[in-house]
């Protein structure tokens, strides 16, 4: 197909919107930027389709349909400030199943930073964590600010969106939370089946969901009174992996 050298081109259009949640919502897409990440997922997850700037000698999936498009309009198209010459659009994960899997789960609850649940999704990749569930006020999963941070984990992971009374309702979900006051994390043995429950980085977890969880308490230094959700999320499920999930490795 031809080089694509206009920006009334309707797929640049089409792509100019996926920046956007509105966009994003709309056509149920999103966009991976980079190489690097899109080769090590495409064999696994191949994309819709890709585009490629005029001078890029990078690598392209096989048998996946791609268009060329001239630099300074490809340039202005790419979410972050340094173009890697190559966008692949992607179709929006299926979220219909809304069991726990096995082992430890996640909910998030009104993450509002894409740096904080990009961060999250990596270390659950790296931690064992199979599943997360997210309240629907979370920052929007398919940011591109969120793509970035997860590099190739934000597709090793499945993901739902889940109401705080749905998790209210099941009495077979362990519910656990990050707490000043709470169980030693260090002395604390995870039920094999836990949700980790992490909170609004400004507001913390919900007075709903603190009364049906049980606390548990990262030791630090009193002269700190906490730690940034990523950080305490993340030390929650390196524990938990150590414990449980390590040992059947």
């Amino acid at each position: 197909m031809s080089k694509i050298t206009s920006r009334q081109n309707q797929e640049i259009k089409k792509l100019k919107s996926l920046e956007t949640v509105k966009g994003r919502k709309k056509y149920q897409e999103f966009l991976l930027e980079g190489p690097q990440v899109l080769k090590e997922v495409s064999g696994a997850y191949p994309p819709d389709r890709v585009y490629y700037r005029e001078d890029y000698q990078g690598f392209l999936p096989e048998g996946v349909p791609s268009r060329e498009v001239e630099k300074n309009l490809f340039n202005q198209l790419t979410p972050s400030n340094h173009s890697q010459g190559v966008l692949a659009v992607y179709k929006f994960f299926p979220m219909e199943d809304q069991a726990l899997a096995p082992g430890l789960n996640l909910y998030l609850e009104d993450i509002q930073d894409p740096g904080n649940l990009g961060g999250l999704i990596r270390s659950g990749a790296a931690f064992g964590v199979k599943k997360i569930f997210l309240s629907r006020a979370c920052v929007d999963l398919y940011n591109p600010k969120v793509i970035r941070s997860t590099m190739s984990a934000f597709f090793k992971l499945s993901y739902a969106y889940k109401d705080v009374e749905d998790l209210l309702e099941n009495g077979e979900i362990h519910l656990l939370r990050g707490d000043l006051e709470g169980r030693d994390l260090q002395d604390f043995s995870w039920p094999e089946k836990s949700l980790l429950i992490l909170g609004n980085e400004a507001h913390g977890v919900s007075e709903k969901l603190k009364e049906a969880s049980l606390p548990i308490h990262i030791p630090m230094e009193k002269t700190m009174e906490s730690l940034n959700v990523n950080v305490a999320g993340s030390i929650c499920m390196y524990d938990y992996y150590l414990k449980n999930q390590r040992r059947k490795v």
